[in-house]
């Protein structure tokens, strides 16, 4: 079993839970980290902040400690004050390499609920004496505060209520970000952005380690309202599809250039522009 500790500041576990409960004594009203470093540009700068600071900061000290089901190789998310059959609770959920999705309460890291599409036969590059399949992946928390989305092995995003973890199915749900989960990766964080009153999810792509296989590195649009996809490919981006594995159509001559980076996608609310970052040139198969 892995072993999430509230020490592990980079996870973002220590400071959350204390904060909650600093919160809670003082009567400030509950705030929320929905995605990977807070907000859709990914700042890292909550300015509701008031509990932390400089003077107190190096107080803090390890709050719970919960064995997790496999490895969160990616951030975790906070939903305070969420709606569940026993009342109000603040809740921290974390994605695993292993491709679950774990609640836990954000005070005493007690199981709530959890989920997993695992990787099943799927191995890296399709070698079976290889690892399986794993993802880096964050989970995100849906603007109405009662969904909260996480990448699965079977190369979908899911919608499972925040309260119970039960899974929303239909309206588009589960939603295909790849279909050569083998060679692409889901390794960035699941970003948000709200634009002209519209919600969209940010599903990025790259390579596994080793930059081996049949990958070209994409971004998925999902529109929250309306579960429309958009596709934009790294290599072949005139072509807006999920491609196939080679030599099956539709496919792309172009190989192994990746959309690179944790947060996946940034988004700029001043130019009302998204930004994405890829790696390694242009390759051809031979």
């Amino acid at each position: 079993m892995a072993r999430m500790r509230s020490a592990l500041l980079s996870m973002g576990v220590r400071c959350w839970p204390a904060l909650a409960l600093a919160m809670s004594a003082q009567g400030a009203a509950a705030y929320d980290w929905p995605q990977f470093n807070g907000d859709a540009a990914h700042s890292g700068n909550n300015t509701a902040e008031t509990a932390i600071t400089r003077n107190n900061v190096g107080a803090l000290s390890l709050l719970f400690q919960a064995d997790l089901p496999d490895v969160a190789d990616g951030a975790p998310v906070v939903l305070q004050g969420a709606a569940t059959a026993g009342g109000p609770r603040d809740i921290v959920f974390v994605t695993t390499r292993g491709g679950h999705i774990v609640a836990l309460d954000a005070h005493t890291g007690a199981e709530l609920w959890r989920q997993q599409y695992g990787p099943g036969s799927c191995r890296v590059n399709n070698a079976q004496q290889r690892e399986p399949c794993y993802t880096t992946s964050s989970p995100v928390i849906d603007p109405d505060r009662l969904h909260v989305y996480s990448y699965g092995l079977d190369g979908n995003v899911h919608k499972y209520q925040a309260a119970d973890g039960v899974e929303v199915i239909g309206g588009g749900w589960p939603q295909l970000a790849t279909t050569k989960g083998f060679d692409e990766k889901g390794s960035s964080a699941l970003a948000l952005a709200t634009s002209q009153g519209t919600s969209r999810l940010y599903v990025t792509h790259g390579g596994y380690p080793g930059d081996a296989g049949d990958y070209q590195g994409h971004v998925t649009t999902i529109d929250l309202a309306s579960g429309e996809q958009r596709v934009f490919n790294a290599d072949c981006s005139n072509v807006t599809v999920h491609f196939v594995h080679a030599p099956e159509a539709p496919a792309c001559a172009k190989v192994q250039t990746a959309i690179w980076s944790r947060p996946g996608v940034i988004y700029d609310a001043v130019l009302d522009r998204l930004f994405t970052a890829t790696g390694n040139g242009t390759l051809r198969r031979k």
